[in-house]
């Protein structure tokens, strides 16, 4: 771990689940298979491809999100997992996943740079950021 690959692949993760898991189930909604057969990859693009990428997975997500009704946030959708494995979650478990998924991530990359000589990751701690962040102002 520490290598700058390894960074970038958590910190591409930590923007949303990674493009892997930021992109879960997305495809299958479509009627397509995702096409991912490994949970990384093995290159990581650059910083920029992965926030375009994020960007887009993003704005997908919130027009779907805004077009769920009631009933959709009990529908259950069928997936494969990238082991091959069936899965299943109703929308509303799916946009939990998605917005909690990411803080796994980021949690992970805070680890990373504690381990990092001379390096302290910013405070993740929403009320303790809220508390800082105001005492700034």
């Amino acid at each position: 771990m520490g290598k700058p690959a390894d960074v970038r692949r958590c910190c591409g993760a930590a923007a949303g689940g990674g493009r892997e898991a930021a992109a879960f189930p997305v495809p299958q909604y479509e009627g397509r298979e995702h096409g991912y057969s490994a949970r990384n990859t093995n290159s990581c693009p650059p910083l920029e491809e992965l926030r375009a990428q994020q960007q887009a997975i993003d704005a997908w997500y919130v027009g779907w999100a805004d077009g769920l009704d009631d009933a959709d946030f009990a529908r259950t959708v069928g997936f494969t997992l990238i082991g091959g494995n069936r899965g299943s979650m109703t929308c509303g478990e799916i946009l939990i996943h998605v917005v909690t998924h990411a803080s796994y991530h980021r949690g992970y990359v805070a680890d990373m740079i504690y381990d990092t000589p001379g390096h302290r990751p910013p405070t993740m701690d929403l009320p303790v950021y809220m508390r800082e962040g105001r005492a700034a102002v």
